[in-house]
């Protein structure tokens, strides 16, 4: 074999190295990011996971109000009918000092208009939640609970 064709065969191996660097680095990236991206995706849906059993929990907590229990829900819907915003936010506020939460809770009817709401958090970055309750005593008017915990 001469000179020529091993400095040939040597210009090979070299380029063909300097792919194999830059195609790993390709690669890498790829991986690296469908992994990050699936691992936040997953972190995600945890944390709204936790949000909404929260939000079932508060909805089907009984709560005292004078001398018998009833459940939430039933609350929110009396409070909303009677325009007892007090009772409402009393309420509300035992729930998240007994489950050391900080969020809001916000009501409003089917046509969009803010009812009620209660807040101990000036946080934005919030993650939401919401169910809607049946209204019998107004005419079936849907009643949405927004629930939001601080991430």
């Amino acid at each position: 074999m001469n000179t020529k064709a091993q400095v040939h065969d040597l210009a090979d191996l070299f380029i063909m190295m300097i792919f194999m660097f830059f195609l790993s680095f390709f690669l890498y990236g790829i991986f690296s990011s469908n992994v990050s991206s699936a691992d936040d995706a997953s972190l995600e849906k945890i944390s709204s996971y936790n949000t909404e059993t929260l939000l079932l929990h508060y909805l089907g907590r009984p709560v005292p109000v004078d001398a018998e229990e009833i459940l939430m829900r039933d609350l929110i819907l009396t409070a909303v009918n009677e325009d007892d915003e007090d009772l409402f936010e009393e309420k509300t506020e035992q729930f998240f000092e007994q489950n050391e939460l900080k969020g809001r809770v916000q009501l409003s009817n089917s046509a969009g208009e803010n009812l009620m709401s209660f807040s101990n958090t000036p946080n934005f970055r919030l993650e939401e939640s919401e169910a809607e309750l049946l209204n019998l005593a107004r005419n079936q008017e849907q009643i949405t609970v927004l629930f939001a915990l601080e991430k």
